[in-house]
């Protein structure tokens, strides 16, 4: 919380393994801050480029978004997709940041 709470009112704080709420100024013993954890991944339609295949005619180049929205209209047909940092193509099924 920021900011200053009206008089009377205090910040109260629980986390997994505590038995009760505690004011925060007395939960410190129970609460600890480790390094912040890295963002997750970009979503596709971000700034990636796309290229696609299907019924063995490529496509592209698209953004993510648009990826994702013409496998979600399309047929029931396998989508094969590639950008820049893949080795190789690949089953959109198999491109987690693409299924976002």
């Amino acid at each position: 919380c920021s900011g200053r709470l009206p008089h009377g009112l205090q910040t109260l704080v629980w986390t997994e393994g505590m038995a009760s709420w505690l004011p925060l100024a007395d939960a410190s013993p129970h609460i600890t801050v480790g390094p912040l954890e890295e963002p997750p991944a970009t979503a596709a339609h971000e700034d990636t480029i796309w290229f696609y295949s299907c019924n063995a005619q490529q496509s592209g180049p698209v953004d993510g978004l648009t990826l994702q929205r013409l496998y979600q209209d399309g047929p029931a047909t396998q989508m094969l997709v590639w950008c820049e940092d893949m080795d190789s193509w690949a089953p959109i099924e198999s491109v987690p940041r693409l299924l976002l």
